[in-house]
């Protein structure tokens, strides 16, 4: 046990994650199943410490309660499985649909609130027109619990959000699969259910978790490298940066711009700024790992999880897609 709790250690203090923006052919080694948890990330290396068993006696022992207790090996599992989603995107069609399923209450709430989320945070990016989103539930529930708490515990809510979640979701179909593009359980155990309708497990299926930090790795890889965003025309001034963006009638042409990923409440409301600040700690929380959290603290994991899944969806348009109405 020593031995593999100090690989664990090992595993957790060298950095895994790529210095650059994950594309996706350069996803990393995805396990067979995205249920595979932390540990299954030390597999590569198992040999290693077999065949340096003799060294690894001689170096001081370090005890660790769980392989899972080190937040960059979660981190790396997180990475891996989102890693396994990106490399089965098609842009194809030039935009993607997600679509949110929820197998924990006849209301579905969680997938309505991720949905809720998942629309703001686009409209607030300006990338409406690139992701789409619809909200699920199963037919089976596993819980006969309302969990309308999460939802209304999100401050600054108008009449407008009120009717967005009031919408009633659709019912999950395996067939489902071809319609999407990306399908997101709100939970483990959701995800579990879906897989269990399925003849093999899908790349397409996550978890929404798995995004939770997906932010703050891009945030990262981003401050490494300078990356401009064009800035947006200023109403009532002209400037010759300004008129050369000025096409009026002229089809999109070329690859699309890399943009920033920017402020992580960029267009939300003012409200949502505890929301996001209070849950920055609980981020690395397991997968699954629902517990008695308060309402709000759920709500603010959920909020993290959608900015990541926003986020890194735009940046894995491949680097040369080109528009749809370009002639070249």
């Amino acid at each position: 046990f020593s031995e593999i709790a100090m690989l664990t250690l090992e595993f957790a203090s060298a950095p895994q994650l790529p210095p650059h923006r994950p594309r996706l052919a350069e996803a990393l080694p995805r396990p067979s199943s995205s249920l595979a948890g932390p540990s299954a990330l030390l597999a590569p290396t198992a040999l290693v410490c077999f065949a340096t068993r003799r060294e690894l006696r001689s170096r001081r022992r370090v005890a660790l309660t769980g392989d899972a207790e080190s937040p960059q090996i979660l981190r790396q599992w997180r990475y891996a499985r989102r890693s396994r989603l990106m490399s089965s995107l098609d842009w194809t069609r030039y935009h993607l649909w997600v679509y949110f399923v929820d197998g924990c209450e006849p209301s579905y709430a969680r997938a309505r609130l991720a949905r809720f989320f998942f629309e703001k945070v686009c409209h607030g990016r300006d990338t409406s027109s690139l992701l789409y989103c619809a909200a699920g539930g199963l037919e089976t529930t596993l819980q006969e619990n309302e969990g309308v708490e999460v939802a209304s515990a999100v401050p600054d809510l108008h009449v407008d959000d009120l009717q967005n979640l009031a919408l009633p979701p659709f019912t999950f179909v395996p067939n489902d699969f071809s319609m999407y593009d990306v399908i997101v359980a709100v939970n483990e155990e959701t995800a579990q259910r879906i897989r269990e309708q399925l003849p093999a497990d899908r790349d397409e299926l996550c978890v929404l978790t798995d995004f939770v930090d997906a932010y703050d790795v891009l945030r990262e890889m981003e401050d490494e490298k300078e990356v401009v965003t064009p800035r947006p025309l200023a109403p009532g001034v002209l400037t010759q940066e300004g008129l050369a963006q000025l096409k009026p009638g002229e089809p999109l042409r070329g690859t699309p711009p890399v943009t920033s990923v920017g402020s992580p409440l960029c267009g939300l409301p003012d409200g949502w700024e505890e929301l996001w600040s209070r849950t920055q700690r609980s981020i690395n929380a397991m997968p699954g790992e629902t517990g008695d959290d308060h309402p709000f603290d759920e709500a603010g994991r959920m909020l993290h999880s959608i900015v990541g899944l926003e986020r890194a969806l735009r940046a894995s348009i491949p680097p040369d897609m080109r528009w749809w109405n370009d002639e070249v």
